[in-house]
Protein backbone atom coordinates (compact mmCIF):
# COMPACT_ATOMS: atom_id res chain seq x y z
CA UNK A 1 0.00 0.00 0.00
CA UNK A 2 1.47 3.36 -1.13
CA UNK A 3 0.30 6.57 0.53
CA UNK A 4 1.29 10.03 -0.02
CA UNK A 5 0.94 12.54 2.43
CA UNK A 6 1.08 16.34 2.46
CA UNK A 7 0.40 19.13 5.20
CA UNK A 8 -1.05 21.98 4.55
CA UNK A 9 -0.89 25.37 7.01
CA UNK A 10 -4.39 27.97 7.39
CA UNK A 11 -5.97 30.44 9.21
CA UNK A 12 -7.29 28.79 12.42
CA UNK A 13 -10.95 29.48 11.98
CA UNK A 14 -12.99 26.82 11.99
CA UNK A 15 -14.69 28.08 8.65
CA UNK A 16 -11.77 27.72 7.03
CA UNK A 17 -10.31 24.65 8.50
CA UNK A 18 -13.55 23.03 7.54
CA UNK A 19 -13.43 24.56 3.94
CA UNK A 20 -9.69 23.74 3.51
CA UNK A 21 -10.74 20.02 4.65
CA UNK A 22 -13.44 19.66 2.22
CA UNK A 23 -11.23 20.94 -0.64
CA UNK A 24 -8.91 18.29 -0.02
CA UNK A 25 -11.22 15.63 0.73
CA UNK A 26 -12.47 16.33 -3.12
CA UNK A 27 -9.22 14.76 -4.05
CA UNK A 28 -9.05 11.90 -2.03
CA UNK A 29 -7.44 12.87 0.85
CA UNK A 30 -8.11 12.08 4.53
CA UNK A 31 -7.45 14.08 7.36
CA UNK A 32 -4.55 12.11 9.64
CA UNK A 33 -3.62 15.01 11.89
CA UNK A 34 -4.95 18.20 12.73
CA UNK A 35 -2.82 20.84 14.77
CA UNK A 36 -3.27 24.39 16.30
CA UNK A 37 0.31 25.89 16.27
CA UNK A 38 1.38 29.44 18.00
CA UNK A 39 4.62 30.54 17.45
CA UNK A 40 5.96 33.12 19.80
CA UNK A 41 8.57 35.70 17.63
CA UNK A 42 9.49 37.76 20.31
CA UNK A 43 7.71 38.53 23.96
CA UNK A 44 4.63 40.33 22.68
CA UNK A 45 4.19 38.75 19.05
CA UNK A 46 3.11 35.17 18.06
CA UNK A 47 1.77 34.08 15.04
CA UNK A 48 -1.39 31.08 15.60
CA UNK A 49 -2.14 28.80 12.60
CA UNK A 50 -3.26 25.54 11.78
CA UNK A 51 -1.66 22.78 10.76
CA UNK A 52 -3.60 19.69 8.55
CA UNK A 53 -1.69 16.66 7.91
CA UNK A 54 -3.55 15.17 4.71
CA UNK A 55 -2.95 11.47 3.24
CA UNK A 56 -4.09 9.41 0.77
CA UNK A 57 -3.59 5.78 -1.60
CA UNK A 58 -1.28 5.73 -4.32
CA UNK A 59 -3.55 2.04 -5.57
CA UNK A 60 -6.54 3.69 -6.28
CA UNK A 61 -8.06 3.67 -9.83
CA UNK A 62 -8.87 7.15 -9.72
CA UNK A 63 -5.52 8.06 -8.43
CA UNK A 64 -4.02 9.39 -11.95
CA UNK A 65 -6.95 11.17 -12.90
CA UNK A 66 -8.23 12.96 -9.89
CA UNK A 67 -4.01 14.01 -9.14
CA UNK A 68 -4.26 15.70 -13.16
CA UNK A 69 -7.97 17.66 -11.96
CA UNK A 70 -6.08 18.45 -8.70
CA UNK A 71 -3.06 20.34 -10.38
CA UNK A 72 -5.20 22.00 -12.90
CA UNK A 73 -7.37 22.92 -9.77
CA UNK A 74 -3.97 24.70 -8.17
CA UNK A 75 -2.97 26.27 -11.20
CA UNK A 76 -6.87 27.62 -11.65
CA UNK A 77 -6.06 29.21 -8.17
CA UNK A 78 -2.41 30.23 -8.60
CA UNK A 79 -4.01 32.27 -11.45
CA UNK A 80 -6.77 33.77 -9.64
CA UNK A 81 -4.51 35.10 -7.00
CA UNK A 82 -1.75 36.16 -10.12
CA UNK A 83 -5.05 38.35 -10.99
CA UNK A 84 -5.25 39.99 -7.77
CA UNK A 85 -1.80 41.40 -7.81
CA UNK A 86 -2.93 43.67 -11.47
CA UNK A 87 -4.62 45.64 -8.70
CA UNK A 88 -3.41 48.94 -8.52
CA UNK A 89 -1.16 50.00 -5.36
CA UNK A 90 -1.96 52.24 -2.97
CA UNK A 91 -0.84 55.85 -3.55
CA UNK A 92 2.24 56.61 -1.71
CA UNK A 93 4.33 60.39 -0.39
CA UNK A 94 6.92 60.95 -3.49
CA UNK A 95 10.23 61.69 -2.07
CA UNK A 96 10.38 65.45 -3.09
CA UNK A 97 6.68 65.37 -0.71
CA UNK A 98 8.66 64.39 1.87
CA UNK A 99 11.24 66.08 1.90
CA UNK A 100 9.03 69.44 1.43
CA UNK A 101 7.02 68.24 4.58
CA UNK A 102 9.67 67.13 7.18
CA UNK A 103 11.50 70.47 5.68
CA UNK A 104 8.85 72.59 6.30
CA UNK A 105 8.20 71.05 9.50
CA UNK A 106 11.55 71.78 11.29
CA UNK A 107 11.67 75.19 9.28
CA UNK A 108 8.93 76.00 11.43
CA UNK A 109 9.75 74.97 14.62
CA UNK A 110 13.23 76.80 14.22
CA UNK A 111 11.62 80.01 12.98
CA UNK A 112 8.82 79.61 15.66
CA UNK A 113 10.06 78.53 18.90
CA UNK A 114 12.14 82.40 18.82
CA UNK A 115 9.91 84.42 17.79
CA UNK A 116 7.03 82.53 20.28
CA UNK A 117 9.80 83.47 23.12
CA UNK A 118 9.87 86.94 21.40
CA UNK A 119 6.15 87.56 21.67
CA UNK A 120 6.28 86.37 24.92
CA UNK A 121 8.19 89.60 25.10
CA UNK A 122 6.27 91.55 22.49
CA UNK A 123 8.33 92.20 20.18
CA UNK A 124 7.32 91.90 16.64
CA UNK A 125 3.92 90.93 18.20
CA UNK A 126 2.05 89.97 14.76
CA UNK A 127 4.53 89.46 12.34
CA UNK A 128 5.35 85.46 13.34
CA UNK A 129 1.79 85.09 11.69
CA UNK A 130 3.69 85.88 8.23
CA UNK A 131 6.30 83.67 8.85
CA UNK A 132 3.73 80.64 9.63
CA UNK A 133 1.55 81.22 6.16
CA UNK A 134 3.90 79.55 4.01
CA UNK A 135 4.51 76.78 5.91
CA UNK A 136 0.76 76.17 5.79
CA UNK A 137 0.58 76.32 2.17
CA UNK A 138 2.96 73.89 1.47
CA UNK A 139 1.71 71.50 4.16
CA UNK A 140 -2.01 72.38 2.75
CA UNK A 141 -0.75 71.66 -0.61
CA UNK A 142 0.59 68.49 0.00
CA UNK A 143 -2.24 67.09 1.30
CA UNK A 144 -4.45 68.56 -1.25
CA UNK A 145 -2.52 66.50 -3.90
CA UNK A 146 -2.29 63.59 -1.60
CA UNK A 147 -6.13 63.62 -0.87
CA UNK A 148 -6.77 63.83 -4.99
CA UNK A 149 -4.05 60.89 -5.25
CA UNK A 150 -6.47 58.89 -3.34
CA UNK A 151 -9.28 59.81 -4.77
CA UNK A 152 -7.67 59.27 -7.95
CA UNK A 153 -6.98 55.44 -6.74
CA UNK A 154 -10.62 54.84 -5.11
CA UNK A 155 -11.66 55.58 -8.87
CA UNK A 156 -8.63 52.77 -10.57
CA UNK A 157 -9.79 50.62 -8.03
CA UNK A 158 -12.98 50.44 -8.52
CA UNK A 159 -12.43 50.42 -12.43
CA UNK A 160 -10.55 47.52 -11.68
CA UNK A 161 -12.97 45.44 -9.58
CA UNK A 162 -15.41 46.39 -12.12
CA UNK A 163 -13.03 44.69 -14.80
CA UNK A 164 -11.82 41.64 -12.87
CA UNK A 165 -14.59 40.68 -10.12
CA UNK A 166 -16.23 38.73 -12.63
CA UNK A 167 -13.15 37.55 -14.00
CA UNK A 168 -12.16 36.33 -10.88
CA UNK A 169 -15.49 34.65 -9.90
CA UNK A 170 -15.53 33.02 -13.02
CA UNK A 171 -11.96 31.55 -12.26
CA UNK A 172 -13.40 30.69 -9.02
CA UNK A 173 -15.91 28.92 -10.20
CA UNK A 174 -13.74 26.66 -13.21
CA UNK A 175 -11.83 25.71 -10.01
CA UNK A 176 -14.77 24.52 -8.05
CA UNK A 177 -16.29 22.14 -10.87
CA UNK A 178 -12.69 21.05 -11.19
CA UNK A 179 -12.93 20.16 -7.43
CA UNK A 180 -16.61 18.85 -8.06
CA UNK A 181 -15.79 16.44 -10.75
CA UNK A 182 -12.73 14.68 -8.81
CA UNK A 183 -14.63 14.49 -5.43
CA UNK A 184 -17.11 12.70 -8.02
CA UNK A 185 -14.82 10.58 -9.41
CA UNK A 186 -13.98 9.92 -5.90
CA UNK A 187 -16.82 9.09 -4.44
CA UNK A 188 -18.02 6.89 -7.37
Amino acid sequence: MAKESTTVQCYPSDEKINKKIKEYESFGWEVTESQRVEERTGTYYSTTYHLLTFTREKNNTWYKEVTELEKQYHEKLEKRSAEYETSPDYPKFSTLEKVLFYLSIFTLAAIVIPFVVMICCEVLKYYWIFILIPFILIASIIGIIHKHRIKKYNAELDEWHALHDQKLEAMQKEADKIAEKASEIVNA
